[in-house]
């Protein structure tokens, strides 16, 4: 595939499409070394796309404030062979979790409510199964996974209602165990939280997310649908593999509702890119070019655990990862004794990871076109080289749980 020749690069300028810059924790190393680091990445992203047969995918990598690394790889489609860069876009999934979430801090930043506020005092037409339940949730519940609610993702894949009408059927949810006791994971309730934005505001939460954060970072490529993701500049389809050979998965049409249209849960769709903007304004703790863009507070109550998770998750058992919790739009350990705050996305064929060492100052995001574990089994391997820890097999751990084709 063709590859772009190596620049330096402010993070502010983000015009680049390969290899670039050196953050200062960087220039420790020689650029014999930083070369030598950069071909490994290079070398493991390719062993990773042969091994779980991925057509396409790209990689971001922030160190120190600076983007070090920004590389596409593959094809956004093999048919037409359009190579994948780093203005490829990609549907989030479940990534767009963190901007929902960011949606409600800035009505809590506002004053329009607090995290502990109960909903119910807000909107007093929000009801759950349980009058008790629907008087005490409160938004921190709601956006950590731990109202004690069971998950019901068919109100939304079937595809019966579109996000706003989900709203009026969340007294279908079934109670699970009690409320703040255990972590559920819950899309419905993110779908939820984004609608109750609208209810508070006025202005629907991917207005108030477009107009807050995505255009002062621009973030102009990222959006909030697949309406608007076929409208995009630059786009992957996503894509299955029968037999060996790649077939191209359809998208949602419109008639699909939840699926076509915004949902808070995990319609998002952006690029490396952008996301790179994104991580520099959370490692920043909610400032980006020189300027607060929300409260950092706001951005640490996040990044802090709200409800610890009893099982591991993640498809792969590995006694360095401790302390698993979320936080909230956000999953929460230690790695090999570094504090992570990380997430994963998969749906419609794509598969994503995003994680931060808040700590380290460090950011990767990668983006890919088949729903397979290669970007949580590559990130990995990258964390390993970019914290200078003892390299694992990790093809072989995640090989005991979910084998690759």
């Amino acid at each position: 595939m063709t590859r772009s020749t190596a620049i330096i690069i402010s993070a502010s300028a983000l015009g680049y499409s390969g290899y670039i810059g050196s953050s200062p924790k960087m220039q420790g190393n020689s650029s014999e070394d930083r070369t030598a680091i950069f071909g490994q990445i290079d070398q493991l992203a390719y062993m990773e796309m042969e091994r779980w047969r991925v057509p396409g995918f790209a990689i971001g990598i922030i160190v120190e404030g600076d983007i070090v690394y920004a590389q596409g790889f593959g094809y956004r489609d093999p048919n037409l062979e359009l190579e994948v860069t780093t203005a490829t876009n990609f549907s989030l999934a479940s990534i767009t979790k963190s901007f929902t979430a960011m949606a409600v801090g800035l009505m809590v930043e506002d004053g329009l409510l607090g995290w502990d506020t109960p909903v119910h005092e807000v909107l007093p037409e929000f009801e759950l199964c349980d009058p008790d339940l629907s008087s005490n949730v409160t938004f921190r519940d709601l956006l950590s996974h731990r109202t004690g609610l069971a998950d019901k993702d068919e109100l939304w894949t079937s595809g019966d209602y579109i996000s706003s009408e989900i709203l009026e059927h969340i007294d279908e949810l079934e109670i699970a165990g009690p409320l703040r006791h255990h972590f559920e994971y819950s899309n419905v309730l993110y779908i939820t939280s984004a609608e109750l934005v609208r209810k508070i505001t006025g202005s629907t939460w991917d207005v108030l997310a477009t107009r807050r954060l995505l255009k002062p970072m621009g973030m102009s490529d990222t959006g909030f649908s697949v309406e608007q993701l076929l409208q995009s500049n630059e786009y992957s389809f996503s894509f299955s593999d029968r037999k060996g050979v790649y077939v191209t998965n359809e998208f949602p049409g419109p008639e699909h509702n939840a699926w076509y249209f915004t949902r808070g849960s995990g319609s998002m769709y952006s690029n490396v890119d952008d996301m790179a903007r994104w991580i520099l304004f959370q490692l920043n703790e909610g400032q980006y070019d020189g300027k607060q863009l929300v409260s950092e507070q706001i951005v640490r109550v996040m990044h802090e655990p709200q409800i610890l998770i009893d099982t591991p998750l993640f498809y792969v058992n590995y006694p360095g990862i401790t302390h698993h919790a979320y936080g909230m739009g956000w999953f929460l350990d230690e790695y090999r004794g570094h504090p992570r705050v990380h997430h994963g996305g998969a749906s419609m064929g794509y598969s994503n990871y995003i994680t931060l060492f808040p700590e380290d100052e460090i950011g990767i995001v990668i983006l890919s076109n088949r729903e397979v574990m290669m970007p949580v089994e590559l990130m990995y391997y990258i964390s390993d080289i970019l914290l200078k820890l003892p390299q694992e097999d990790w093809a072989s751990r995640f090989e005991e749980f979910v084998p690759a084709d």
